[in-house]
């Protein structure tokens, strides 16, 4: 019998999402407990940011682009973003994203695994938040100027109640 007949698709990308995500909250915790919290996000923050550059690449190869691809307009990055965050985001993420006319995106996240995991672990007051770091490392892999606001320094579901924002991206066309 295959797996695909007892588990979807879906299932199975919520599971190694899961997964995924179990694995480096325990990482996290961890380093922070042997090594103190400045080290904890220190390595996190540097580990996200090598991990999603290998993984932006991995998209675009699994999605068809070729390789040295260079967007060069609004519509061809959202496409591929689209694409590829539909394959990313799990449910349990609760996460959204919205394109607003040209050269901009709204995020906002419900909840956040993150932050709830580092209140648990009574660390969210010093927590350097690598969520966001992922898309943007994403950007800067691709070449692709934007600016975001706010601008990420801690956690802003902790310091604002809420975490969300926008990316203003700067194409042409």
């Amino acid at each position: 019998m295959q797996i695909t007949e007892k588990i979807d698709k879906h299932q199975i990308r919520e599971l190694l999402s899961k997964g995924w995500l179990t694995h480096d909250a325990m990482w996290f915790y961890n380093v922070y407990k042997d090594m103190g919290i400045e080290k904890a996000n220190k390595m996190n923050l540097a580990a996200i940011e090598a991990m999603s550059a290998i993984e932006v690449r991995r998209y675009l190869k699994a999605l068809g682009y070729p390789k040295d691809t260079v967007f060069t307009s609004f519509k061809d990055f959202s496409d591929f973003f689209e694409k590829a965050f539909s394959i990313l985001q799990a449910d349990f993420m609760d996460t959204q994203y919205t394109i607003h006319g040209h050269n901009m995106v709204k995020w906002k996240w419900n909840t956040c695994f993150a932050h709830t995991g580092l209140t648990h672990l009574g660390a969210i007051e010093q927590y350097q938040c690598g969520v966001l770091l992922r898309i943007q490392t994403w950007l800067k892999t691709l070449g692709i100027r934007y600016t975001m606001e706010p601008e990420i320094t801690g956690c802003l579901m902790h310091s604002r109640g809420a975490c969300e924002g926008i990316f203003r991206f700067y194409f042409d066309t």
